[in-house]
């Protein structure tokens, strides 16, 4: 013999709901600004004369120690830039 009994989903207990916060506001651009920016570059050159590859050469070989004599065989450099900004929105 089996015997059954008929479930109601509303016999169930209710739980409470869940509170939620509100979302905070978006965050606004409006107002007084400060920026500051900075940079730089270093460089180091070898520009020796050579010939590369079995290329034809611009210099006659000979030529090429008493051009590079004459020149700074080697270049080199240093830069910075700084800048600031100040603003309202």
């Amino acid at each position: 013999v089996v015997f059954g009994q008929i479930a109601v989903a509303a016999d169930l207990p209710r739980k409470a709901p869940v509170y939620a916060p509100p979302p905070p506001p978006p965050f606004s651009w409006t107002g007084f600004y400060v920026g500051a920016a900075a940079g730089g570059a270093w460089t180091k050159a070898d520009v020796t004369l050579n010939t590369v590859n079995g290329a034809p050469p611009l210099y006659d070989p000979a030529n090429i120690p008493g051009l590079d004599a004459v020149g700074s065989p080697s270049i080199s450099g240093t830069n910075g830039i700084f800048g600031g900004k100040i603003g309202y929105n």
